[in-house]
């Protein structure tokens, strides 16, 4: 291996690189051949002539003991081959040493530690375009560790909404990519942010972007449901006047509460409103602070290059779904529904109303769709009632569940009859 680092280091010294140069990483190289393909990258990407005498990040008859015996690739095939030659050198080198450390775990009896970097590995193998290949053997070793886990009843990564009838059928995975779907006015914003605060009190960690409202409006909406303080007090200055002092004192603790929660909400505006921005902030987030699940408000308000509505909405779903299967998290998109359900006698929603494409119903694991009566029916029996519709549940059982749900606080509570 080092006599093609040699090899790949005289055809870039010779100026033959621009084609591969983009391809190549530090980490292919080792030792002093490391240090010389740092400089020549440099040179590259400022344009400039490589000269093998005015190289100075190693002594210069090193150089010429390196280059002396090799020669340059005489193809561009030959080149590309040798390229992907070192990335898999690379990759053995990085894999075995991430397992080396994770045995060590093992002989410290450090097991959740070992786990975690074996799992880690395994996760970045798979982002590669052949993925990871599992053969039965240690399939069947991941399920059986699973079922045990359940059987002592460990901590299991699956996420719930936090409402105990919905949470008998229906749990979100790392990885899930969960639609949230109804007509303006059904409370999706508010039935997200519930589901939210509950995965918040739960220890989970989250981030909330928002296409649609300011962060800030966002958040008065969780101090009305957490203080039960009116919304529109919170809304305006007149309203703020009028608070009562108990409201006061409510809105204070709020504050505190609020900080403890590990939740980012970020406005997305400009570049992040555009699919590849969105999800390039996301990705940059979880490099530096691994989170549990992201929430996106709306989809049908991402920017992506597609033509029409329905590749817009094709391109978007398939690419939340590859952010939650990289990243190893839950996504938790928002959407709109079309006008059809409105001109139906019964207006509840199906899954065939969803806006845009049939795609958010081919990679979602989970599609709740929202529907509340009182918005269409003035002398509605079901005054103060959300129902949700489990339409869609890959892992779980379908199925409505009502929630009841008070507008003038956004408050969505556990619903039970009789």
């Amino acid at each position: 291996m080092k006599n093609l680092e040699r090899t790949m280091l005289y055809h870039l010294i010779t100026n033959r690189g621009q084609d591969i140069i983009n391809s190549l990483k530090e980490g292919y190289f080792n030792g002093d051949e490391r240090l010389l393909f740092r400089e020549i990258k440099e040179l590259y990407s400022n344009g400039e002539e490589i000269n093998p005498v005015l190289l100075t990040s190693i002594d210069s008859f090193k150089i010429m003991e390196m280059v002396s015996s090799t020669g340059y690739f005489s193809t561009s095939s030959e080149s590309e081959k040798s390229v992907n030659l070192l990335k898999e050198a690379y990759e053995k080198k990085s894999f075995k040493s991430k397992l080396g450390k994770a045995l060590a775990d093992l002989n410290d009896g450090l097991v959740e530690d070992a786990k975690y970097k074996l799992l880690e590995s395994l996760r970045e193998e798979a982002q590669e375009e052949e993925g990871v290949f599992f053969d039965s053997n240690l399939l069947s070793v991941m399920v059986h560790q699973e079922l045990d886990n359940i059987r002592e009843n460990k901590t299991l990564p699956d996420l719930k909404t936090g409402f105990k009838k919905i949470d008998g059928h229906v749990f979100f995975r790392p990885t899930d990519l969960v639609i949230i779907a109804g007509r303006p006015g059904m409370g999706k914003t508010a039935y997200s942010l519930s589901v939210t605060r509950n995965l918040l009190e739960n220890g989970y960690s989250g981030k909330f972007y928002t296409l649609e409202m300011q962060p800030a409006d966002l958040v008065k909406r969780m101090y009305s449901d957490m203080g039960q303080i009116p919304l529109g007090k919170l809304m305006t200055m007149e309203g703020l006047k009028n608070l009562t002092a108990q409201e006061q004192d409510r809105l204070d603790l709020l504050s505190n509460k609020f900080r403890s929660y590990d939740l980012e909400v970020i406005d997305v505006k400009g570049k992040y409103s555009k699919l590849d921005g969105l999800t390039a902030s996301i990705k940059r987030s979880y490099r530096q602070k691994r989170f549990d699940f992201v929430v996106v408000d709306y989809i049908q308000l991402i920017q992506s290059d597609g033509k029409s509505e329905y590749e817009n909405i094709t391109e978007i779903s398939k690419t939340l779904k590859n952010v939650a299967k990289e990243l190893g998290i839950v996504v938790i998109a928002l959407s709109q529904l079309n006008r059809a359900n409105e001109s139906q006698a019964n207006r509840r929603p199906s899954m065939s109303h969803l806006r845009g494409s049939g795609q958010l119903e081919q990679d979602a694991s989970v599609i709740q769709l929202l529907y509340r009566d009182e918005y269409y029916n003035e002398d509605s029996e079901l005054k103060n009632i959300l129902e949700v519709d489990t339409a869609k549940n890959r892992n779980g059982t379908a199925g409505k569940d009502g929630l009841y749900f008070y507008g003038d606080t956004q408050t969505i509570l556990d619903f039970r009859r009789g």
